[in-house]
């Protein structure tokens, strides 16, 4: 009951601590060349399809290698690594349209370097030869970069390693059956995995003498030159080779192969492309078109397909409304989210079924990094579902790269190698804005409790009484606290009360500043501050619970009215708000949410226009975890803000390892020497610290 231990096991992935996505996984289980293929869509939907007999495969394959007592469960390990491998290609790379592109346009640049080819060839066969090994360059490059990623995470490592193994050797194997000969392309992509993985040192064996040993000392110094480009570090490259990689090794690498600066993808798709495309072109002239592929497809590859076969039209939602065609994820998951109902299977036919899970609330690490903008609510549906070909009645998959849009093809690539587009703007601002406006009401009622910081200081409402009929502003009237009570003599009496904002400054409690200073927020959107906003989890949340906490205190003291902010938000792109008055603060907090989930690079150039543009002196409060990839030039820009008379704190989020400020690379050893630092680990950590802000810099 091959197909009933399949889907069992794919409802344990789906049901784990772990799993968070949008969309439902497709499963058909059927007759094919290869035990196993997968993919996934835009539309976050994962396919995958699987030989009947893919247990006895496994089975065999683990008794053959001699693996088989590494596995508690060998089927669950199979399928935890498969869909946590497509899940990867969201959570990782490409993550979404924009990254595709620029993983695309880098590896047609490095494959057209080598005069293999366009998609523009006149001659049909170069170009669809063109085409085959452009798809097996993107692929291979991404998986590489899932792999490692995953592999180094600790909560889901050792499993994903243990059916990634199984699946590179029932996959290697099934490809020397077919062909009768062994894939140097293949051979040099598994290597480069292994090396990186560095999984269990007897399935290295294995794989070595199953593959790589014929083609040792041709195929080593490309895997090498391979590694380097994923590692940028001699070093590191050499401890891969020789199998010697720490697990702090493994998560630096991690790291920088998982930095979203679509510009080191753009460019380690080109230099990988490079040196993959002629051992392709070679396997095709060898006629091994069918290499196994872990996703054969996975990285959004079959979008670039016409409307010819159902699987693979225009991208939609889970309730097949369109998605927005800019992120490619649906785009009212949100406000609406789909409520699936179980079914149960009908034995012996073809059955459909859904399975509701709540939404994982697991770690922030294991979390979907691109949620910030998109989450999912609580009830968030799950779905697998199910079909089983009986035999003579297998349905043919039309030939899909024969069909492939060339237009289409071209214009992702044109759009990859174009600056400056957008990634994942905040598309439910409003609620989040509403969300955070309460989290920091909150942090200010602690803030001021006697018990928790010693000050018997209370925020008042700072409303006072309409006194004269003449004087009533109907904006800042308060109607709510309008009160009516009866007077001796039968009269009513009518009190009116408005917001207290006065006219007259009063002596700023700066001391250095000769008026109230105005507010800019540097705000770090990198990969590594990723966070659930909606469950109010992990570091950026803390960030946001910061400069709302800070916010609202000026506005209730009436300040804001006479300041001007502007937030300054950095990863791949640094990208400015502009100064902006208090009426006009939806530019400045959209800013805020911008999450770009990309590298750590804060362009000095745009600091320096953001002081030498403002006349009156202002506090500026960098929030970051501190890792830079260029921390030298961003302190010296940030000292040069100091210098120019303005203010500079810093509050570091401590959150793991890699914000540690002993790590190479933290700017936070630097700006102590002229800014004040504060480390805060948990949202709890603000409590007192955002008043103090407020009160030393705006009374």
């Amino acid at each position: 009951m091959s197909q009933k231990i399949i889907f069992e096991n794919l409802e344990k992935v789906i049901n784990s601590k772990h799993w968070n996505i949008y969309g439902k996984s497709h499963i058909t289980v059927q007759e094919n060349i290869f035990p196993i293929e997968a993919h996934i869509r835009q539309n976050w939907d994962i396919y995958c399809k699987f030989v009947p007999n893919l247990e006895k495969i496994a089975t065999k394959t683990g008794k053959i290698f001699k693996i088989q007592n590494n596995y508690e469960d060998m089927m669950y390990s199979l399928m935890f690594s498969l869909m946590f491998h497509e899940k990867g290609h969201w959570d990782v790379c490409p993550f979404d349209l924009n990254g595709f592109e620029q993983v695309l346009s880098g590896a047609a640049k490095g494959i057209e370097s080598l005069k293999i080819g366009s998609v523009e060839s006149r001659d049909k066969n170069k170009r669809n030869n063109y085409i085959n090994t452009l798809r097996h360059c993107v692929n291979q490059h991404d998986d590489i970069i899932v792999n490692t990623v995953n592999s180094a995470k600790p909560s889901i490592g050792e499993e994903y390693r243990k059916g990634l193994s199984l699946i590179t050797l029932m996959l290697a194997s099934s490809s020397i059956l077919i062909s009768g000969q062994k894939s140097k392309s293949y051979t040099v992509f598994n290597d480069i995995n292994n090396k990186l993985w560095q999984d269990d040192l007897n399935i290295q064996k294995q794989w070595q003498k199953l593959y790589h040993n014929d083609y040792k000392n041709e195929l080593e110094e490309i895997v090498e030159k391979a590694i380097n480009i994923f590692t940028k570090d001699g070093k590191l490259t050499q401890k891969a080779m020789k199998y010697d990689l720490s697990l702090e090794d493994k998560k630096l690498i991690a790291l920088k192969m998982s930095n979203r600066n679509l510009d080191n993808w753009y460019h380690s798709s080109k230099e990988y492309a490079k040196l993959i495309a002629p051992l392709l072109q070679a396997d095709q002239e060898d006629n091994q078109q069918n290499m196994p592929q872990y996703s054969n497809g996975s990285s959004f590859i079959r979008e670039l397909f016409d409307d010819v076969h159902p699987d693979y039209g225009p991208s939609q939602d889970q309730n097949g409304d369109p998605t927005d065609d800019s992120t490619g994820k649906p785009t009212d998951n949100l406000d609406d989210p789909k409520k699936d109902q179980d079914q149960k299977e009908s034995k012996g036919r073809s059955d459909e079924m859904k399975i509701e899970e709540e939404k994982s609330k697991g770690n922030s690490e294991e979390q979907d990094q691109n949620n910030l903008s998109g989450s999912s609510s609580d009830e968030e549906s799950k779905s697998i579902e199910k079909s089983e070909d009986k035999p003579g009645k297998t349905k043919e998959e039309p030939d899909l790269y024969k069909m492939i849009n060339e237009e289409k093809l071209k214009n992702l690539i044109q759009a990859g190698s174009e600056k400056g587009r957008l990634v994942n703007f905040a598309q439910k601002f409003h609620l989040l804005d509403g969300l955070y406006e309460q989290r920091a009401q909150k942090i200010l009622i602690s803030l001021n409790d006697e018990s928790k910081v010693g000050d018997s200081t209370r925020i008042k409402d700072l409303i006072s009484i309409v006194t004269n009929e003449d004087n009533i502003n109907l904006k800042r009237t308060q109607w709510n606290k309008t009160r009516i009570y009866m007077q001796e003599g039968g009269l009513k009496n009518i009190e009116l009360f408005q917001g207290d904002v006065p006219f007259e400054i009063p002596d700023p409690a700066t001391p250095g500043f000769s008026s109230i200073p105005d507010l800019n927020f540097i705000v770090d959107t990198s990969s590594s501050m990723g966070s659930d906003l909606l469950e109010g989890e992990g570091p950026y949340d803390t960030v946001l619970r910061a400069c709302y906490a800070m916010f609202k205190y000026i506005e209730q003291t009436g300040k804001g009215y006479h300041m001007k902010f502007s937030s300054t938000n950095f990863s791949y792109d640094t990208r400015f708000s502009g100064w902006k008055s208090y009426h006009d603060l939806e530019k400045f907090k959209k800013t805020l949410f911008h999450f770009q989930n990309g590298g750590t690079r804060l362009d000095v150039d745009s600091v320096r226009k953001m002081y030498k543009e403002k006349t009156n002196p202002f506090l500026s409060i960098l929030l970051t975890d501190g890792a830079f990839s260029n921390s030298h030039e961003a302190s010296i820009v940030l000292k040069e803000l100091v210098d120019d008379g303005n203010h500079l704190s810093v509050i570091h989020i401590y959150h793991d390892w890699y914000s540690d400020p002993k790590r190479s690379g933290s700017i936070i050893p630097t700006v102590k020497s002229f800014a004040e630092t504060h480390t805060v680990r948990t949202p709890e950590d603000l409590i007192g610290l955002n008043i103090g802000y407020a009160k030393k810099y705006w009374g």
